[in-house]
């Protein structure tokens, strides 16, 4: 719950400073605990941010960002989770906590200002955004097993 807290309040740091201009390049960080934890961060372009945390054994999360001022968060706990965010634009937002067993979310952003927020408990739930232009917002939350959703804006 403590690492929960941290990654939200980072949310909220990056998403107050995304008009402060500044000379820094992309950031990237990855936390995995466990066995066979797979992560891959590919950031084009300039101040974007994106963190990887994983506990667990068999999870997967991949991230691409290119674009200006995006920011990403991808959280998994427990066994066999995967996570994949593509943002391409610029002040994009992408947040997935996920717990639980076999869980699976996507989350795939073009245009300005886009925001995503995936929440899943339990088991073998998959959660999917897909959003395109510009000013979207989508919470996904599941608990359970075998729930599935997808949301899809242009």
């Amino acid at each position: 719950m403590k690492k929960l807290f941290i990654l939200l309040a980072m949310v909220l740091l990056v998403v107050g400073m995304t008009g402060m201009a500044s000379a820094e390049d992309n950031f990237a960080m990855v936390d995995q605990d466990g066995s066979w934890n797979d992560a891959l961060v590919n950031q084009t372009g300039e101040m974007s941010m994106g963190f990887i945390y994983q506990d667990g054994w068999g999870n997967n999360a991949d991230l691409y960002q290119d674009g200006k001022y995006n920011f990403s968060v991808a959280t998994s706990d427990g066994t066999f989770n995967s996570v994949a965010q593509h943002q391409n634009g610029k002040k994009l937002l992408a947040s997935v906590f996920q717990s639980g067993f076999a869980n699976r979310a996507e989350q795939y952003q073009t245009g300005k200002r886009n925001v995503s927020f995936i929440g899943q408990l339990g088991s073998l739930n998959f959660a999917r955004t897909d959003q395109v232009d510009k000013d979207d917002f989508a919470i996904i939350s599941q608990n359970g097993t075998a729930n599935s959703a997808t949301i899809n804006q242009d």
